[in-house]
């Protein structure tokens, strides 16, 4: 099996890509290298007669000039869709989030304290406000400006209290071990903790 990833742009030397190649003894990873003609890529990597897994990174709202250049006919309305699309499936997902956080903490009444995995959603809500601002811009979208104007607030909230919970529990560790003058007391509350899911 081959797993590839490529860097995508419109200058061809800014055009990557890494390459891991899975045999019997594991996976194997190659230095990144230049792509080279694009017509080629998929070809050679398919040569070799095994799966292949191909991921491209486009350029964030890929070049106006670049996609009004490409010769397939409505490329520029499918690519506004397709992204729209994409937003309204991100969007759908914030909703079911807040559920499962009330009920979490509201209907199964599990303490709130803070976990490493918060960062997991403390991102996604700033990239969900930029992803929102920079689609109102590109496709000149007035409506959905007050989205990101109001989720700046959400997403700063959240980091701010993810992060006062990261310190209150670094200074409670800190403290633990101080007092007891070993580490056990950090394996105990790092145990504490993991009981905690």
């Amino acid at each position: 099996m081959i797993a590839a990833h490529a860097d995508w742009s419109t200058d061809p030397r800014k055009r990557w890509v890494s390459i891991a190649r899975r045999d019997a003894r594991g996976w194997r990873a190659e230095a990144p290298a230049p792509v080279g003609d694009p017509a080629t890529l998929v070809a050679s990597l398919l040569a070799e007669g095994v799966p292949v897994a191909l991921g491209l990174d486009l350029p964030l709202g890929v070049p106006r000039g670049f996609a009004e250049g490409r010769a397939e006919p409505g490329f520029v309305p499918f690519l506004r869709g397709f992204t729209l699309f994409f937003w309204a499936a991100a969007s759908w997902w914030i909703p079911f989030l807040i559920a499962l956080t009330l009920w979490r903490y509201l209907v199964r009444r599990d303490p709130l304290r803070y976990e490493p995995k918060f960062w997991g959603m403390v991102f996604p809500l700033g990239m969900y406000t930029t992803g929102t601002l920079q689609l109102a811009r590109a496709l000149d979208l007035p409506f959905l400006a007050p989205i990101p104007e109001a989720f700046i607030h959400v997403a700063l909230a959240a980091w701010f209290a993810t992060f006062a919970g990261l310190v209150i529990r670094l200074r409670r560790a800190i403290s633990a071990v101080r007092s007891d003058g070993s580490a056990a007391a950090l394996d105990d509350a790092r145990d504490e903790s993991s009981r905690h899911p």
